[in-house]
């Protein structure tokens, strides 16, 4: 009795200290779950043993927004994120990365001040048009090796610092997006601008300039995909249906 007892006991302690990584992102979570690294259900938890040796991690296209829990990825090498709706992500605690692709997300801050800049061969954020600013440990190596961002983003020993200048950037916002046959512009204050959209091969597809404070540009002509909406020195992604 005394020897089911102990055994309860052990199973008990084993299963409260287990370590769990916090996955709150339910996209993030399911493609875990396909890629054999958890168990259903979704519970917003994945064993953090079963994730701190993978090297690789490709999540491409599942609307993930979330990327909380990533930290725990401590052995990633690379890690291919894109065509996601990521906002935030922080990979100063994955220290091992060479391999990084961010391509066409919602990316407002990065932080890949890791300790391992120099060893990385690969890194793409592009199609990021809201992501003024990349942390990083050395800003000269990140200009001259990290070439594939949008024009709109630098490099920053403390992207913080700079929040408040990248935010007055901003002086534009339009709807509806996605957009089908008209696009309308609403300058945020008052001046004269030029307006261009691109498409992803950074061909201009319109081009003009106004000092109005409202703005219809007929988009009919443009073939369903993602664009960018530059405004003077301010970019933002649009999605033509």
């Amino acid at each position: 009795m005394r020897a089911i007892f102990y055994l309860f006991f052990i199973l008990f302690f084993l299963k409260v200290t287990a370590q769990q990584t916090y996955i709150p992102d339910d996209n993030f979570e399911q493609g875990l779950i396909d890629l054999g690294y958890d168990s259903p259900p979704l519970d917003d938890y994945v064993p953090t043993n079963a994730i701190e040796s993978i090297t690789s991690l490709f999540l491409e296209n599942k609307s993930i927004v979330d990327m909380t829990g990533i930290e725990d990825f401590i052995g990633l090498n690379l890690i291919d994120l894109t065509g996601n709706f990521i906002e935030e992500l922080d990979l100063s605690q994955n220290i091992n990365l060479e391999r990084i692709d961010l391509y066409n997300n919602n990316l407002n801050s990065l932080n890949i001040k890791n300790g391992n800049l120099y060893n990385i061969l690969s890194f793409n954020a592009q199609l990021n048009p809201n992501l003024s600013c990349i942390d990083v440990d050395d800003v000269s190596y990140a200009n001259s090796n990290l070439q594939f961002i949008d024009s709109q983003t630098q490099f920053s020993n403390n992207c913080e610092s700079l929040s408040i200048t990248s935010a007055s950037n901003m002086v534009f916002s339009f709807y509806p997006n996605p957009v089908k046959n008209q696009l309308h512009i609403k300058m945020l204050r008052p001046l004269n601008f030029s307006i261009q959209i691109y498409n992803t091969s950074g061909q201009i597809l319109f081009s003009d300039t106004s000092n109005s404070t409202n703005l219809t540009i007929n988009t009919s002509h443009l073939v369903s995909g993602i664009y960018l909406i530059k405004v003077n020195n301010s970019v933002k992604k649009l999605v033509k249906v």
